[in-house]
């Protein structure tokens, strides 16, 4: 099992050469590619729309043992990358403190909790 998951959304708004044009997003990739493969005990995985759009370019750190992860939003620069990929090389979160670019600016996604409208009272439950 990896100590360390690193994803990396590249859904509708992150990896978006349309909604960031400034940003090499391949490039970036490859960083942060080379920084987990690089690191004993991480793994990077790119995924789809994690659902911040507003925050792109999401980056997720996991931490094994971590109950929640951490995420990294607006990676848009080398500054923002490097930082990012310093944390992966220094084991991430649980394993040390964020690099100084990154203090105060990550996040604890939670999911939202369920919406859905209370059934109505004059229709049977199921058995």
């Amino acid at each position: 099992m990896d100590e360390l998951t690193v994803m990396v959304c590249r859904g509708c708004c992150c990896g978006s050469s349309l909604k960031h044009p400034g940003t090499d997003h391949d490039h970036q990739l490859d960083r942060l590619r080379a920084a987990a493969d690089s690191t004993p005990g991480a793994s990077l995985r790119v995924v789809g729309c994690l659902g911040e759009c507003s925050s792109s370019n999401v980056v997720v750190l996991h931490g094994r043992g971590d109950r929640r992860a951490t995420w990294v939003p607006q990676v848009l620069d080398d500054e923002r990358t490097a930082a990012v990929e310093q944390w992966i090389n220094q084991g991430g979160p649980g394993v040390s403190a964020p690099p100084p670019a990154l203090v105060g600016t990550t996040f604890e996604h939670r999911a939202p909790r369920n919406t859905r409208p209370p059934r109505p009272t004059n229709v049977p439950e199921l058995p």
